[in-house]
């Protein structure tokens, strides 16, 4: 397999202290974003935990940050697939990508089958790292035949409040969080194993 590598040598406040690099890469039709501490993420900001959650949610849920410790959002997935095109307003990973409320962009990237299964919503803390590294993803998402990430909100898994989720803006790189009834963009992510 033929790996074009792009390393990310000056990133932004977003990243944890110490990090040197990290590396996006194109593996044959995949785009893959590797935080595994070989790559210089430190190990306590890794995790190789999958943050699944396998019932339908709901506007009003409250379920995957609520853990006193912040555990889903403390640390990123060591490697993350990222999907090729947005989700379509029917579930799908495709170059009509749509906006979404935040319950339908939680259980349709759980849902999704594109060259299988197993795609999430990524965590706050995954997007915005996402997010630092756009410029090299987008690069690799269209040599791919996927499309670039568009310059607006994306939803992320972790929520807020009952009521609120969390956003991230990729034009201006800022984090917020807007009610979960609001409409926004989404990328779905999956975890790599090997």
């Amino acid at each position: 397999m033929k790996h074009i590598l792009i390393m990310i040598l000056s990133v932004s406040l977003m990243i944890p202290a110490g990090v040197m690099a990290q590396e996006a890469y194109k593996d044959a039709s995949k785009v893959i974003l590797d935080l595994t501490p070989g790559t210089g993420m430190p190990r306590r900001a890794v995790t190789n935990t999958p943050k699944t959650w396998t019932g339908t949610v709901g506007l009003s849920n409250l379920l995957l940050d609520n853990q006193a410790d912040g555990s889903i959002n403390a640390t990123l997935y060591q490697k993350l697939e990222i999907a090729p095109h947005d989700l379509t307003g029917n579930g799908t990973i495709g170059s009509a990508g749509t906006t979404l409320n935040w319950a339908d962009a939680f259980n349709f990237c759980k849902n999704v089958s594109h060259n299988g299964t197993g795609w999430r919503l990524p965590t706050q803390r995954e997007l915005q790292l996402i997010s630092v590294f756009r410029p090299a993803l987008d690069v690799l998402l269209v040599a791919v035949g996927g499309t670039a990430f568009d310059g607006s909100h994306y939803w992320s898994a972790t929520e807020a409040t009952t009521s609120l989720s969390y956003i991230h803006h990729f034009l201006q790189g800022i984090t917020n969080n807007d009610d979960k009834v609001k409409l926004h963009r989404i990328r779905c992510v999956r975890e790599v194993t090997d």
